[in-house]
């Protein structure tokens, strides 16, 4: 709408000054209040919130390598601009929160230590806060049923599941990284991860039967 250019290395967008105040807009405004007021009008008590709320999430720049010619292993480091990982979290807001029956909504932008804004992977954020608030269960959702059907069974611990995508049975780089944010949770928080296939309505529900269709990641045995 604004005729930027976005430019991406290893499905990564490139993300200067400009194109980060039009994703801080986009999410803690506009995406954010949406569904807060979906939750609020089907009778829940939901509040919007950002990284930035109560210092809820620190975060440091990340750099991607790419590797220009496949022919020799020179890699180039890039800097990604203000592209962010989560560095610490600060649950304090979310307990306040808690206790008084509201839902956080949260937005995956992080403050650096010298006040800049980054953007941060969705399931690395969440990875994080549930850690941070020793959550003993992570729910996500796909929205493809491609990534559910690579992972193969509906329970898989953390070794086999490394073990899957070391032998190259799982592929995608984005989508390992999901992964590997999904199993620092359940090691960390000796939780489990469910993956549920978000494209079917009230899919939420079949977490309560007895033989749902989630894909659930769980501690080693």
């Amino acid at each position: 709408m604004l005729g930027m250019d976005s430019k991406f290395v290893n499905d990564t967008r490139l993300t200067d000054k400009d194109t980060m105040k039009i994703i801080e807009m986009a999410l803690c405004g506009s995406v954010n209040k949406k569904i807060v007021q979906h939750i609020n009008s089907v009778g829940g008590l939901a509040i919007g919130l950002c990284g930035k709320d109560g210092n809820l999430i620190k975060a440091e720049k990340i750099t991607a390598t790419l590797r220009e010619d496949r022919s020799n292993n020179i890699e180039k480091i890039l800097d990604m601009g203000f592209i962010g990982r989560p560095t610490e979290i600060n649950p304090d807001i979310l307990f306040f929160i808690e206790e008084s029956d509201f839902i956080p909504v949260i937005a995956p932008i992080g403050h650096g230590k010298n006040g800049e804004t980054y953007h941060i992977d969705a399931d690395s954020t969440a990875s994080a806060i549930a850690i941070a608030v020793s959550a003993s269960k992570m729910i996500t959702f796909s929205d493809t049923g491609e990534e559910i059907d690579k992972i193969g069974g509906r329970k898989i611990s953390v070794k086999n599941l490394n073990a899957s995508i070391d032998c190259g049975k799982i592929q995608g780089e984005k989508f390992i990284q999901r992964l590997m944010a999904y199993t620092k949770m359940v090691e960390e928080c000796a939780g489990v991860v469910h993956i549920f296939d978000g494209r079917i309505p009230n899919i939420m529900l079949d977490l309560f039967t007895e033989n749902n269709s989630s894909i659930s990641i769980v501690g080693d045995l």
